[in-house]
């Protein structure tokens, strides 16, 4: 287990296939509150060439926040940096799902992938270090059928993010990046980025842990965090259904709805931009996952072009990504990451709300680093980051 201190970051360059580790104190740099921007930063030259030559100077960094991975409502926060191939802007996205913890449970708290593989290759990433492994026998197959294929070669226990086949959706501006079957990346385009890189998938199978400060004292505000939320009506939705997004899982939103019919369809709500049927949204979503193509965009796309949206809907995913590589969508701009998931938590009014959430989220922070942490604090870093944020992203557009 890495210290509540250091951050490891691994940086893999695709075009000679060196791989380097190493070490960033983090005491200088709030606590390691702004990581996703330190990567940044710190390859801030790479990402200038990426917005100037997308395709030719490709990177990605995903980063973690301190609390990710703890065991923490809504812990399984990460940030993903990336040149968008939708609007060429620098992005910074967050992200919920397992990709952030595992990393950390194989001792990496930075990832940095740049340059360009010969060939589609695959990453295995564990608590040995980060493999580089030949894709070519996978690189035809969707995204589902290279997470399966994956499994059985590299084992259950890994999580595999995948882009889809190479020579179709993954050349493509909306594509997408899969994992566990049923979810996308929270990242439109990165899987174009993976297809530059020569990346078919990431396969990361961390078997350590995170080091808390105070680990008794860490449990016990989980334990008040779970009473607190079960005993007041933010634990209900609209239709009085107990609430199983960040509160009950540490790893990703569950805010999903399960639809009838083949073996990986799942969608949300949220999603269901036209009021399609729940079969005609399940056909979207199965055909997305497939092909490794962002569903929001695919939605979207269909919204402002549909001529009946209540007619009988037709769907063919050849002929919508032909038509949406003409398309120009709009608010494709960075995310507001706010104080408290700068910390690794996936909190807001949607997914946990409750009174007093930065008071608790500097407890957290606190018992993990073993360092003083209240709101005031949290809020002072808040600003920082802001600050920080704005500098940066102003000297780079």
């Amino acid at each position: 287990m890495q210290g509540a201190q250091n951050h490891i970051l691994a940086e893999v360059n695709l075009s000679n296939s060196k791989i380097q580790f190493n070490q960033i104190d983090v005491a200088e740099n709030l606590e390691g509150l702004q990581s996703y921007e330190l990567v940044l930063d710190k390859y801030k030259d790479m990402f200038v060439k990426a917005i100037s030559e997308p395709s030719k100077n490709p990177i990605i960094s995903i980063s973690t926040g301190p609390l990710t991975g703890t065991g923490a409502p809504g812990s399984a926060t990460y940030f993903i940096n990336f040149v968008s191939p939708v609007n060429g802007k620098i992005i910074s996205r967050i992200c919920e799902g397992p990709i952030g913890p595992y990393l950390r449970y194989a001792g990496i708290d930075h990832l940095v992938l740049y340059g360009k593989a010969k060939k589609p290759v695959t990453l295995s990433i564990n608590n040995e270090g980060i493999n580089i492994i030949s894709a070519k026998e996978i690189q035809d197959l969707d995204a589902v059928e290279t997470i399966e294929t994956l499994h059985r070669q590299l084992g259950e226990d890994n999580i595999i993010a995948s882009s889809g086949a190479i020579k179709k959706a993954a050349r493509s501006r909306f594509a997408s990046v899969v994992y566990d079957y049923h979810y996308e990346v929270e990242a439109i385009g990165l899987g174009r980025v993976f297809f530059d890189l020569g990346i078919k998938a990431l396969a990361i199978n961390g078997q350590g842990g995170v080091a808390l400060a105070q680990p008794e004292e860490f449990l016990q505000e989980l334990i008040d965090i779970y009473k607190y939320y079960r005993s007041t009506n933010a634990s209900k939705t609209q239709n009085d259904q107990i609430t199983k997004n960040t509160y009950l899982s540490p790893w990703r939103k569950n805010d999903f709805i399960k639809l009838s019919g083949q073996y990986y369809g799942l969608a949300t709500d949220s999603e269901n931009v036209l009021g399609l049927k729940n079969d005609d949204l399940l056909k979207i979503n199965q055909q997305c996952l497939k092909e490794g193509i962002s569903q929001r965009m695919v939605l979207e796309f269909i919204k402002e072009n549909a001529e009946e949206k209540n007619g009988d809907f037709t769907f063919d995913m050849e002929s919508i990504l032909k038509d949406m590589e003409k398309w120009t969508p709009d608010n494709q701009d960075n995310l507001d990451i706010s104080t408290i998931q700068a910390t690794g938590l996936y909190w807001d009014d949607k997914a946990l709300p409750f009174i007093g959430a930065i008071d608790r989220a500097a407890k957290l922070l606190k018992y993990y680093s073993g360092k003083e942490w209240n709101s005031f604090h949290l809020e002072e870093a808040g600003r920082q980051i802001a600050s920080i944020s704005n500098e940066l992203y102003l000297g780079v557009k």
